[in-house]
């Protein structure tokens, strides 16, 4: 593609969008990429024995335990939480 070329690819690519237009295409991709990477870690979360390295790692409202496993809140009422998961206190 020459010179010339390109030019008119850019500005057919830019015509009919202001700056403000622009700008906020751009911060929307950025909260849309950032929001895809939180919901990707959360998909990958650890559940009730699993390995972790601090509360972030860990399912809903699971807490890494001093044994650095994934464990039920003891403050808080966890219904489905599986025998024994129950960090101590």
């Amino acid at each position: 593609m020459d010179g010339k070329r390109f030019d008119e690819f850019t500005r057919h690519l830019v015509s009919g969008l202001s700056r403000r237009q622009l700008l906020r295409g751009v911060l929307g991709s950025t909260g849309a990429v950032a929001t895809a990477t939180l919901l990707a870690n959360r998909a990958t979360a650890q559940v009730a024995g699993d390995p972790c390295q601090d509360d972030e790692d860990c399912a809903g409202n699971l807490i890494c335990s001093a044994s650095d496993v994934c464990a039920c809140n003891p403050s808080i009422s966890q219904v489905n939480c599986p025998e024994g998961s129950v960090a101590p206190t």
